[in-house]
């Protein structure tokens, strides 16, 4: 039976704390990656969830932390049958677009979304309040 099943289940189980790290931690470039949250179903296929609250500083985007968000779902994508990123971006921007960059914006994240569903990456992006999926 997996760690992860129902009847396997108990509130602070450091048993199934350690045995998780076999099957949830990805192992790269000589470093040791783990995830917000992971799950394993009976038949031992596993989902990790990563989630990132960003904010705006003076007007500058948190694009260094965006881009970190989404490697570390690229890095779950590796080893876990689906993945979902969840990030928060609070703040607003020094600066506004224009319509045209909003139309080259919307194309680019739908062209990142559909490169990172084809890995089985799913990422959802709040954004001042609203739930939206990035894309």
């Amino acid at each position: 039976m997996a760690a992860g099943h129902p009847n396997q289940r108990r509130r602070g189980c450091p048993d199934c704390w350690r045995d998780s790290k076999g099957w949830s931690v990805i192992r790269a470039y000589g470093l040791k990656h783990n995830f917000d949250l992971v799950a394993r179903d009976a038949r031992n296929r596993s989902m990790a969830v990563e989630v990132k609250w960003l904010s705006y500083k003076s007007g500058r985007g948190p694009n260094s932390e965006f881009q970190r968000f989404v490697g570390q779902c690229m890095l779950a994508a590796a080893r876990h049958s689906a993945v979902l990123g969840i990030c928060c971006v609070t703040g607003q921007r020094g600066k506004s677009f224009t319509v045209a960059e909003r139309h080259l914006e919307k194309e680019l994240e739908k062209k990142l979304n559909d490169k990172l569903d084809d890995v089985g990456v799913r990422l959802v992006v709040l954004r001042r309040g609203a739930v939206r999926r990035a894309g």
